[in-house]
């Protein structure tokens, strides 16, 4: 069902960024907020439903600070949860995700190089994750579902930037 046909998206996205060397030299905050909605006229269940992936609000803080003189940056980046569908033939799967936060930190003091560490998931993401099944296509009768409950923890990234 590759191309199914047309539908419509709208959205819309703010940011503000807040400098803070009043509070704290070189601190920056970052505030992102995203609201979005979505129509499809679905040929499976002969209706309308929202499309997939749509994840219709996003909140999300952002802090970092970089100390110019010492070559090195560090942050908290907090993204709020959301829910989002994928839509298959004959069954619909949710996913849900709960509040995640990641942190970095990076310096370029060394060997001409940018060296960035981040920790993702710091507070150990946990995911909702739910399927329902139909009797051959989603308009089909209902076959039941399975639930389980995802959790992913904190995981670590290296990263080396320069000429070699």
């Amino acid at each position: 069902m590759g191309n199914a046909g047309d539908a419509t998206v709208w959205g819309i996205s703010s940011t503000l960024k807040l400098p803070l060397d009043h509070i704290i030299t070189g601190g920056l905050l970052d505030l992102t907020y995203r609201k979005s909605s979505s129509h499809f006229d679905d040929p499976i269940i002969n209706g309308e439903r929202r499309i997939k992936n749509n994840n219709p609000e996003r909140v999300r803080v952002q802090f970092r600070q970089d100390l110019t003189e010492q070559q090195f940056a560090w942050g908290l980046d907090l993204v709020g949860s959301y829910n989002y569908d994928n839509f298959l033939v004959d069954d619909i799967q949710t996913i849900s995700d709960e509040k995640t936060m990641h942190f970095f930190m990076q310096t370029t003091r060394f060997f001409g190089v940018k060296i960035h560490l981040e920790v993702s998931n710091v507070n150990t993401g946990r995911m909702p994750y739910t399927r329902r099944f139909y009797q051959d296509t989603r308009d089909g009768d209902y076959l039941g579902s399975e639930v389980s409950k995802r959790e992913y923890h904190p995981y670590y990234l290296l990263s080396v930037f320069g000429e070699f």
